[in-house]
């Protein structure tokens, strides 16, 4: 039982590892760092590099494939390198094969005691250290994860149970097959089967041939690991699960191929294939680098028709669509005039956002579709983020005044646009709450759909940047607030059945809309005064 423990354990902190992985490594968006990570990965060489590496050291293709997915999905690297550091990921995954062991608890260990002490002087509570001690942390679970479950594996030879098994089917190769893919998804390391498999055969138990096509079903059982832990993933963020499932399933394809040549070639010829001037562990360490290699040589050249497969099979989620800038990018930046019309272009696609907002919650909307808003907020959090950052990227470009005065322009701009946005999702927070109470008032039901058409205005005006369209603006957002207040009083004073629940939401819905259309009415003040 302490031997399923163990192997239970380490799954579980493999999974906490990836966990806090993901969560933290979306964090690491300052320009700096992105530009750091683009410049390691901007050749295809350097990729391979850091994939062995990340192969080598954790000796699982599926935990570095959970690493790389957390920084493609945070958007520190491009799917074309990904896929390259995936690549060579497996192959890093060979070094045990050839190397037997490395010693993963001892660098866990150092690693989780260099964190205790970073806890203890208190560094994770300092902003710029907090995010580096919590991505930390994951490594030194996920490592010391992956040791536990090869510790575990260690183990497993010695019960009798699994001898009998592997006794019983040494004469059915679909059954050897079916063991190692077994073995591998409990293990949860492919390379540490084949291992095992080494030893066995070295005890005894296995022939070459045995041994073979059991190091050729580890890689089925990867696959089916990768696709079980990735089950809860979507969008773009499972596409390089769905990818390393492909690579594990033709692997295996190839390793059979292989040993069928050699069947055929002892058959016909009096040549011994498995009669080699190496031992049967360097043979099955080999063939295990074959495993890994041949996808790697071909995914490489069916790079592209492969990445349109997996877009096809994961498209990106509406939320992933919706958190990326459409229209900035960072080479836009060598042109200062067109980056600026580019700005200009990502700022009216996040008006439209406010658009959406009151679209959803307008009356006429019977289905009141709240949670689909929140995915509209997220997303627009993350792309005036990168706009912002964009911004602070271009101010530091302009050597004229007049060109300096237009970021500045665009910088104020999308501050406006941060903080209608803000009130009108308050407002959405409001309704969330009292959706049928708001909309059994005709008062807030229709003040609603006033901001609905004001800010329709707004927006058509902003976007097209006439002068006229922009006083029919000014004009909607004239000051109202004595007219307003009268309206208030006299609803509230008429209608004698509101309880006050009601008058109080009545009074906060009204707050909310003079502050909505005072902030459009700066924003397109703003917008007036760049025209004159």
């Amino acid at each position: 039982m302490e031997t399923f423990g163990t192997l239970f354990s380490g799954l579980g902190l493999f999974i906490i590892g990836v966990r806090f992985l993901s969560l933290n490594l979306k964090r690491f968006t300052g320009q700096q760092f992105k530009s750091l990570m683009k410049r390691m990965t901007r050749t295809r060489f350097v990729s391979a590099v850091i994939g062995f590496m990340s192969g080598s050291f954790t000796q699982s293709g599926n935990a570095s494939v959970f690493i790389t997915t957390s920084l493609q999905t945070a958007g520190l690297i491009s799917v074309q390198r990904s896929l390259t550091i995936v690549n060579w990921a497996n192959i890093g995954t060979a070094v045990l094969i050839f190397l037997v062991s490395i010693n993963l608890k001892l660098f866990a260990l150092y690693l989780l005691g260099i964190i205790g002490l970073m806890y203890y002087l208190q560094m994770d509570k300092k902003h710029r250290f907090h995010v580096s001690t919590q991505v930390l942390l994951g490594l030194a679970l996920l490592f010391l994860g992956v040791h536990f479950m090869k510790a575990a594996a260690k183990e497993l030879e010695t019960f009798n149970w699994v001898r009998e098994f592997i006794q019983l089917s040494s004469e059915n190769y679909l059954m050897l097959i079916f063991t190692g893919a077994l073995l591998t998804f409990i293990i949860q390391s492919s390379s540490a089967v084949t291992v095992i498999a080494i030893s066995l055969s070295t005890a005894g138990l296995f022939q070459a041939e045995q041994t073979f096509v059991i190091v050729a079903g580890t890689s089925l059982g990867s696959a089916a690991n990768i696709i079980l832990l990735s089950g809860s993933l979507t969008g773009t963020s499972k596409q390089l699960s769905m990818y390393q499932a492909i690579f594990k399933v033709s692997g295996t394809m190839f390793a059979i191929l292989l040993f069928l040549l050699m069947q055929l070639l002892k058959q016909q010829t009096a040549l011994q294939p498995y009669s080699m001037p190496l031992t049967l562990g360097q043979q099955a360490a080999f063939l295990y680098l074959f495993m890994v290699a041949t996808p790697t040589f071909f995914m490489t050249f069916l790079q592209k028709p492969v990445i349109r497969l997996l877009n096809k099979m994961s498209p990106p989620t509406q939320s992933e669509m919706l958190s990326k800038p459409i229209f900035i990018f960072e080479r836009a930046l060598d042109d200062t005039e067109t980056a600026l019309d580019l700005v200009n272009k990502e700022q009216i696609r996040l008006l439209s956002f406010l658009s959406f907002y009151l679209t959803q919650i307008s009356s006429e909307k019977l289905d009141n579709q709240l949670s689909e808003i929140i995915v509209y907020h997220d997303g627009f959090q993350k792309v005036y983020y990168e706009t912002e950052i964009f911004l602070n990227e271009l101010s530091k470009k302009p050597d004229s005044l007049a060109l300096h005065e237009k970021v500045l322009f665009y910088q104020n701009t999308l501050q406006s646009i941060s903080m209608l946005e803000n009130s009108l999702y308050d407002l959405v927070q409001i309704v969330e709450t009292t959706y049928e109470k708001v909309h059994s008032l005709n008062y807030t039901s229709n003040l609603i759909e006033s901001l609905r058409a004001i800010t329709d205005t707004a927006i058509q005006g902003i976007e097209s940047n006439e002068l006229t369209d922009l006083e029919i603006t000014r004009q909607l957002t004239a000051e109202k607030g004595d007219l307003l207040n009268r309206i208030r009083a006299q609803h509230l004073s008429t209608d004698l059945a509101m309880d006050l629940e009601m008058k109080q939401l009545s009074y906060t819905m009204t707050i909310q809309f003079e502050r909505i259309i005072w902030q459009i009415r700066s924003l397109n003040q703003l917008r007036m005064n760049a025209i004159v």
